[in-house]
């Protein structure tokens, strides 16, 4: 048997729970559709029961009516969505009710949540410090050094943000241009000293 690494199998227990979830949902979207249409069908001799006339002067009566009413007014979708979503809610806080289910959603939410924003918080956190610790280099310190041809490196997306958000390095050096001389394949030697 092939060994899986450990990303994989964090990916497959990933799409695993996922398509879980997909079908609980779905399950309770379609018990929802059921239960609402069977109270509907209860609620049809109610209502023959209202349009007839009976116990009018009953306020029990009358607010049965509004209700059974009412509840046949709403859009079937919509009444199966909402209570399929009190479903997931009241299930939801049933989980968390207890000790273990609230330490896994707060471990939920701190691996969901807190755990991609902190590589964020380090690297802002280093550009404001590298601001506030520069110093302008004086005049003498400066060089800038040009290097012709296609040949030139040029760093990744991810290597350029990183240093935009560094700021200038630190370590400075006084090393200056000494020899500039041309070879024969368009490249230039540099001396440094």
């Amino acid at each position: 048997m092939p060994r899986v690494s450990p990303k994989r199998l964090a990916a497959l227990l990933t799409a695993a729970l996922a398509v879980f979830s997909f079908c609980r949902v779905s399950v309770l979207f379609f018990e929802s559709i059921s239960a609402v249409r069977a109270d509907r069908e209860a609620d049809a001799e109610l209502i023959e029961i209202c349009k007839s006339g009976a116990a009018r002067g009953s306020t029990k009566m009358r607010a049965a009516c509004l209700q059974a009413r009412a509840d046949r007014a709403s859009p079937l979708l919509f009444k199966a969505i909402v209570r399929a979503v009190h479903t997931a809610w009241s299930e939801f806080v049933d989980t968390v009710g207890t000790p273990f289910g609230f330490a896994t959603v707060v471990l939920f939410l701190l691996s969901g949540f807190v755990v991609p924003v902190i590589p964020w918080l380090k690297t802002l956190a280093l550009a404001w410090n590298s601001e506030e610790e520069y110093s302008e280099p004086n005049d003498e310190e400066r060089h800038v050094i040009v290097l012709a041809g296609e040949g030139a490196p040029r760093g990744g997306v991810r290597r350029r943000v990183a240093r935009m958000l560094r700021g200038p390095s630190r370590k400075r050096t006084d090393t200056g241009i000494v020899e500039l001389s041309a070879n024969g394949n368009g490249f230039h030697e540099v001396g440094l000293e």
